[in-house]
């Protein structure tokens, strides 16, 4: 996990962030039809996801359209 700052905990507005973690997603989580980047997180990040002894990483492109214009 990255190393959290109270720089990077704080947003610009003044407010405080909470990290939330989740360890499993089963679809009736709240957040679901939340944007990427309501997460803060960049368009195309990678995201590392483990079960076990099986570790993959996923682009996460959901958002692309919004950030990104293509001829």
């Amino acid at each position: 996990m990255a190393n959290l700052t109270e720089d990077i905990l704080n947003t610009q507005g003044g407010g405080l962030k909470e990290m939330a973690l989740s360890h499993s997603i089963t679809g009736d989580e709240d957040y679901l039809d939340r944007t990427l980047a309501e997460f803060d997180l960049v368009p195309l990040t990678i995201v590392q996801a483990k079960n076990g002894d099986n570790l993959v990483y996923l682009e996460m492109t959901g958002d692309k359209a919004a950030f990104f214009e293509f001829a």
